[in-house]
């Protein structure tokens, strides 16, 4: 039995993955608990939805690559 490469995880969308994980976490802070960590000035109606909509935005590319590299090596596992 031929044991398989491990999964490479690019370290830009690992980095990408972390900076959409905090930007949802302080829009979820900002949304659901009133709590405001950004300055006023760049205060505008809705910003923890906004803040919460591109944090899943930022962590798409690490997740789909993920899925994309365990589709791939499962693949190759049924035709061999």
């Amino acid at each position: 039995m031929t044991q398989q490469p491990p999964i490479k995880i690019p370290i830009n969308w690992l980095l990408l993955d972390g900076v959409g994980a905090v930007l949802f976490a302080l829009g979820a802070a900002e949304h659901f608990a009133d709590i405001n960590l950004l300055p006023a000035s760049v205060n505008f109606e809705y910003r923890g939805v906004v803040m919460m909509m591109v944090g899943v935005l930022l962590m798409l590319p690490f997740v789909l690559a993920m899925l994309n590299q365990v589709r791939a090596r499962a693949e190759t596992k049924v035709i061999k």
